[in-house]
Formats: C-alpha cells, sequence, structure tokens
C-alpha cells in the first residue's frame, strides 16, 4: 500500500473567503474526507508567509477542524510553495503573484508533490480551480490525484 498526503484548499472549498469564514461545499468536503482520512496539509494560495498562517491558526483553524471533522497536520505557506517549485523547476518568480499567476494551481501542485522526491506515494488535493484527473508515474509509483470540489 502507498504512502498517501492529502491536502485540502480553503477559500472556496472550506470557506467562502479568507474574509468570509462562511463554511461552502461542506457535503462535498466530508465526503472526500470519508474516501481519504481526515488527517490533512492545507494548500492554499491565500496563506502568503507566516503573518497569514497566525491568522489561519487564530481565526480559522480550531473553527474548521471541529466543523468539517478534520485534523489540519499541515499549513504550506504559498511562499515555501514558490520556493520549492522554484527550486525544483529551475525557474524564477519575481514575485508571489507572478508565480501564482504564472504556474496556476495545478501546476504548482503538481510540481510541488514532485519537488518532495517521493516514491510508492500518493498526492490527493481537493480543490475548486482544479480539474479531475490523476497522474500517474511509474517509474517512482507516484500518484497525484486533482479532486475538483
Amino acid at each position: 500500500m502507498k504512502n498517501k498526503t492529502v491536502f485540502v484548499d480553503l477559500e472556496e472549498t472550506l470557506v467562502e473567503s479568507w474574509h468570509d469564514h462562511r463554511l461552502c461545499k461542506l457535503a462535498k468536503v466530508q465526503d472526500f474526507l470519508g474516501v481519504h482520512g481526515r488527517q490533512v496539509e492545507l494548500f492554499s494560495f491565500a496563506v502568503y508567509n507566516d503573518a497569514d498562517l497566525d491568522y489561519f491558526n487564530r481565526e480559522l483553524k480550531v473553527f474548521l477542524e471541529h466543523a468539517c471533522g478534520l485534523s489540519f497536520t499541515k499549513v504550506h505557506l504559498a511562499e515555501d510553495v514558490k520556493k520549492a517549485v522554484q527550486d525544483f523547476t529551475r525557474n524564477y518568480y519575481e514575485s508571489l503573484p507572478e508565480f501564482i499567476s504564472e504556474h496556476g494551481k495545478s501546476r504548482a501542485f503538481e510540481d510541488f508533490c514532485l519537488a518532495q522526491q517521493k516514491t510508492d506515494w500518493e498526492f490527493v488535493l481537493l480543490d475548486d480551480v482544479v480539474q479531475n484527473k490523476t497522474i500517474l508515474l511509474h517509474d517512482s509509483n507516484v500518484k497525484i490525484t486533482f479532486v475538483k470540489c
């Protein structure tokens, strides 16, 4: 059996937006968690830096864990995702907005997963902006799955 890391997006997946904390798509989230597990990592471009992480931890983390029945094991800062992708692809972006605009969520997630250099691993992302698809890397036995919310 492969190891698995499950990721969820924040805005328009778990909550309406960064400043509107109304839950959205709760039934879809619950179905996803029922299949893939309730231990998740946050992969959201809304959490740019440490200040945003502090806000997330203070205002959203406990609320979402309780309301959605999940447990956040890690929150990936957009700055760290950008750095990991840049190091892996050797493409340079002058700013985080440029990275987000040029690379996009799906490609950023794919390259972020590949940058982990895992073998026998499955990565799964629930997000509102991705298409339902799966990428299989036969040489490393890595599976990257995108689930549209």
